[in-house]
């Protein structure tokens, strides 16, 4: 069975699709602080430091390795990347180039910008903040390893420590709170994107390829369509800001892989189907979270 190395457990993203793929391989999931993914063998690794990447990769020797750090979030996520993840990325590279596995980089929509839509991974219209700009160069270190690949995204999901976009804009909902329809992505459910991501490491794709959803959408939209599935109040929606585009194309990826992307309205009913499910599989981290 194939080891695969999942960091960032504690993410949305890297969260997912440990308890994901945990069906399907031998998965080690690890976080800097204590996570428990049902299915996973659960590490705690502070991967800023050199010696604790070598190590782990050494200790684990996996055939696959997923990043899911900072730049993973998305677009319509507040949390700014450091230098703490360029560091981490760059040691994550050369303990994966040393043992000679594949690695996998989970990066976000924040690349682009508009005013155009629907960005191709060749897009010329690219973001020029502190965020994007970690974001390249973690990318750039991950492309300079062999049969490397990066996915940009931006994942709608469950949060392992309750406190995603979902489980705030469900909360918010509840209180009545306003949302805006200025800034337009692509989200994809992180279900969906697992399963695209065990297609492009069976395939071995390489390089930069975007994996958004069927939709372009806002958070107001989101929000609209969430209301409806959770039978919440409607959203009210707030001033529009200057309009932002971070939507994607994902051509690139249907015509390499086959795959369909999922509509709003699907994305959002996957979410309420599996909600239990992935909060048993992340009951250990929630009770750590509650603990604390």
């Amino acid at each position: 069975m194939k080891k695969i190395l999942i960091t960032g457990a504690n993410r949305v993203a890297g969260a997912n699709l440990a308890a994901v793929l945990a069906s399907q391989f031998q998965v080690t999931a690890t976080s800097p602080t204590k996570t428990t993914i049902a299915g996973c063998q659960n590490l705690t690794c502070q991967l800023d430091e050199t010696l604790a990447a070598q190590h782990l990769l050494a200790t684990v020797e996996p055939d696959v390795v997923i990043h899911c750090g900072a730049i993973a979030e998305g677009a319509w996520n507040t949390e700014n990347a450091t230098a703490a993840e360029k560091l981490i990325v760059h040691n994550l590279c050369r303990a994966a180039d040393n043992l000679g596995c594949r690695f996998v980089l989970v990066s976000g929509d924040q690349v682009y910008r508009g005013p155009w839509m629907f960005h191709a991974e060749s897009s010329d219209c690219l973001a020029t903040s502190s965020q994007a700009k970690t974001t390249f160069q973690c990318e750039k270190q991950v492309l300079g390893l062999e049969d490397a690949l990066v996915l940009r995204t931006h994942i709608l999901g469950w949060s392992p420590n309750d406190d995603g976009f979902v489980e705030s804009a469900l909360a918010r909902l509840e209180d009545g709170e306003e949302f805006g329809f200025a800034h337009f992505a692509t989200p994809i459910s992180a279900t969906r994107f697992a399963d695209i991501v065990v297609q492009a490491i069976e395939q071995e794709l390489t390089g930069t390829y975007n994996v958004g959803g069927a939709e372009r959408c806002s958070e107001f939209g989101v929000a609209a369509a969430l209301a409806t599935e959770f039978e919440l109040p409607h959203p009210i929606a707030m001033d529009a800001d200057t309009p932002a585009e971070t939507t994607m194309r994902s051509n690139e990826l249907r015509s390499r892989l086959f795959v369909t992307l999922p509509t709003l309205r699907e994305i959002v009913t996957e979410l309420f189907e599996e909600q239990e499910e992935r909060t048993a599989a992340f009951a250990g981290i929630r009770k750590l979270s509650a603990a604390a």
